[in-house]
């Protein structure tokens, strides 16, 4: 018999048979295996066949899948009843449902077009079984007998699996250079016993290499086919992994883990998102977008889903590590399909929203791409929103007045705060926001930080000479060391022009606090230190006293300044040698904290917090305890981060004391 190979050639030309095709038995691939003709008149299940020949009107298909079966007998039809299966053009051959039938334009509309004429398109994203219906309802359209066009199709007794798959030399499955096709076969063997037995005794798994799994499996063959097992363990180890799926260590029938439609909609979604250009499909992803469908079924996370898809995949697509592919060779990089997403869509877009689009695509992987730490390219405009820098262009003249801006600031201070950018941007280029009345400051600061990262140091808020990454630790030093005298006011001012809190650590490092609103240059500091650390062993009789407590300065020495708790709070952090200042952070406002003496057992604040609450006598939990620090002067407000740390320690300590 003369056969035509189709496979790889669209517009297949018929000839002759030789010989009879009405043989029950046909030898395929070299080997006898029992083969059965398609019936257009009964209900019959397709699932887990395979067709080897099509025969139309006497003449000879061979074909190896149903989608090629399905085609080859539509441009058998066309060619023949041209106006019947033109006239199905934009219908559905069922009447209802999904078109099957598609000119060019309409095919963008299918998941698996395929042509079988000149702007003629089918449909072929489609079940075996609901291909061999739709095979039958073309016929009665082109009132062809059913005995004129003959399927010959066999079940597991020939019994071929293919998986595409690409290795890597460690062994791990993921991308390389070629795809290694796994082909195994099993001659003559009836596997329906097998998946009886499974799916009534063993619907939670069969743990294949468990030794009472398999003396299980033996007494309840016995008991339900009324015979012995002869196969030796290894052979029935063979056969259960051939028709099963591994996950660890169990094994399932494909049934057991989804259902035949949930299959469909899987493979017909992963089709889709290539026909729409995506390069690669994450098995995390999968799963997320059709966990509600695997409710009862045994696919449990995304590594059961990649075990269940390389078994069906039947060749289809590429299985890597990761995720699947169309191409063997295909590079997946999610970063390249976000950027090309975000130039597209051209505005700012969440990440949920983002994720959304893309989810073919691990969604932490969407995540860094954007949020990483190689991700500048891609511009938070506030919180939880992106867009990319491609998306914002700005004219030479605004490059040069923006560069200008920016230079004069540093030539003038050193740096430029990111938020006095923005706001002189605003004035002097109101056309900017104009044109992009979406972007935020951080929008906007950010993406000239990206445009310009060649010609200046963008660090956090802060903009400087190239190369020079200054931080904000740094800003606030610079200024308190540059100025013999300046206020709180100056530091309110410096810390609107870069959004920012104050670095009172800084500016304290690198100046003298000589009141409440007044600072002046360190060197200005005239301390007697051993007569004012007398002066303050008066009050502070024990380990430590509450910096508070000192409110009375008429034995303190002269410091060229009067004496205030601000003057104290920083002789005691940076001059004093008997004592140290132990606090949670200089603020703006009243000081707070305990003046320490170095002498003393205490290393932190917390350990002072936690012994100062034990001996306290209040009851120790959050709410009190913080509340008595704020009354004691050792806390501003009733936060502190340690709280919990710091109750569980006085608990300790009060117990002990008893």
């Amino acid at each position: 018999m003369q056969y035509l190979q189709n496979e790889h050639n669209e517009n297949n030309e018929r000839t002759e048979p030789e010989g009879s095709g009405d043989a029950d038995k046909e030898s395929v691939d070299g080997g006898e295996t029992d083969e059965m003709k398609v019936s257009f008149t009964e209900s019959r299940n397709y699932k887990y066949t395979r067709p080897s020949d099509l025969e139309y009107f006497g003449t000879h298909y061979s074909i190896r899948n149903w989608t090629q079966a399905y085609v080859q007998t539509l441009k058998c039809l066309f060619e023949d009843y041209p106006d019947q299966i033109s006239s199905m053009r934009g219908k559905s051959i069922r009447g209802k449902e999904k078109i099957d039938i598609a000119d060019t334009v309409g095919s963008d509309a299918m998941v698996a077009p395929r042509k079988i004429a000149d702007d003629l398109f089918l449909e072929t994203n489609e079940s075996a079984t609901d291909i061999v219906k739709k095979m039958g309802l073309f016929l009665n359209l082109c009132n062809v007998d059913y005995n004129e066009v003959k399927v010959r199709y066999s079940f597991s007794r020939n019994n071929r699996r293919q998986v595409n798959t690409v290795h890597l030399s460690d062994g791990s499955v993921d991308i390389g250079d070629q795809a290694a096709k796994v082909e195994e076969t099993f001659e003559g063997v009836d596997f329906a016993p097998y998946r009886k037995l499974l799916i009534e005794k063993f619907s939670k798994g069969f743990r294949i290499d468990s030794g009472l799994d398999m003396r299980r499996f033996r007494s309840f063959w016995e008991t339900m086919y009324k015979k012995e097992l002869t196969e030796s363990n290894e052979d029935i180890r063979k056969r259960i992994n051939y028709i099963t799926i591994r996950c660890n260590d169990f094994v399932y029938l494909p049934e057991m883990m989804m259902t035949e439609q949930t299959a469909e909609r899987i493979f017909a979604y992963i089709t889709e998102c290539f026909q729409d250009g995506k390069i690669a499909v994450y098995f995390d992803a999968l799963y997320k977008e059709f966990e509600n469908e695997f409710e009862g079924k045994r696919i449990n996370n995304s590594e059961m889903l990649k075990s269940y898809l390389s078994f069906a995949n039947n060749g289809r697509f590429y299985i890597h590590k990761n995720y699947l592919t169309k191409d063997a060779h295909a590079k997946d990089n999610p970063t390249d399909e976000v950027r090309n997403y975000m130039i597209t869509i051209g505005v700012p877009v969440t990440v949920d929203d983002l994720k959304a689009a893309l989810s073919h695509i691990n969604a932490d992987a969407v995540y860094w791409a954007v949020a990483g730490s190689h991700s500048a390219e891609f511009v938070r405009n506030q919180k939880g929103e992106y867009f990319h820098a491609d998306i914002i262009q700005f004219t030479q003249q605004e490059i040069d007045t923006i560069t200008e801006m920016i230079q004069r600031a540093i030539d003038d201070k050193g740096y430029m705060g990111g938020k006095e950018l923005t706001d002189a941007i605003e004035v002097k280029l109101p056309t900017v926001m104009e044109r992009y009345p979406f972007l935020e400051w951080l929008g906007l600061r950010d993406v000239i930080a990206y445009k310009l990262r060649d010609m200046f140091s963008f660090k956090g808020k802060i903009i400087s000479p190239y190369g020079q990454n200054l931080s904000m630790t740094e800003v606030f030093a610079h200024f308190a060391l540059m100025r013999d005298y300046f206020t709180l006011e100056q530091l309110n001012s410096l810390k609107r022009d870069l959004d920012t809190p104050i670095y009172f650590d800084s500016v304290y490092a690198n100046s003298l606090r000589i009141n409440a609103d007044e600072f002046v240059s360190r060197d200005q500091a005239a301390f007697d230190i051993e007569a004012t650390d007398a002066a303050i062993s008066r009050f502070c009789t024990g380990d430590y006293i509450a910096l508070r407590k000192i409110s009375f300065f008429g034995s303190f020495p002269d410091a060229g300044f009067p004496w205030n708790d601000f003057l104290l709070e920083h002789y005691v952090a940076k001059f004093s040698k008997d004592f140290k200042l132990m606090h949670s952070g200089f603020t703006a406002g009243k000081p707070v904290g305990a003046i320490v003496r170095r002498s003393s057992r205490y290393n932190d604040f917390d350990e002072l917090l936690s012994a100062e609450l034990a001996v306290s006598g209040i009851p120790l939990d959050r709410e009190n305890a913080l509340q008595y620090l704020v009354d004691n002067g050792l806390l501003a407000r009733k936060n502190y981060g340690k709280i919990e740390q710091v109750l569980s320690t006085a608990k300790q300590q009060r117990l002990t004391k008893g």
